[in-house]
């Protein structure tokens, strides 16, 4: 793991009032580092859904497993309507 993003990852999550358990913070990891050039914003993405759905401030790996799953559906619907490119 890249420790300067993964600092940005647990203070991004601290910031905006969230706990993590430790396998959830290796799943939105996994997620996030995919795309080191956005990850603040990606992040941020993930973290405002969490808090639209009324999830917990803590976060367990199935609700981030959820949250990503949908984040990519979501991605993935886009990319298909506009192109890969916007």
């Amino acid at each position: 793991m890249n420790s300067i993003l993964m600092t940005k990852v647990q203070w991004r999550l601290k910031a905006r009032g969230f706990a993590v358990k430790p396998d959830a913070l290796s799943e939105l990891w996994g997620f996030v580092s995919q795309y080191p050039r956005g990850i603040e914003e990606l992040l941020d993405h993930v973290l405002d859904e969490f808090e639209y759905c009324d999830e917990s401030l803590v976060l367990d790996k199935e609700s981030v497993q959820k949250v990503i799953s949908w984040y990519r559906r979501a991605m993935q619907a886009m990319q298909a309507m506009y192109g890969k490119h916007g």
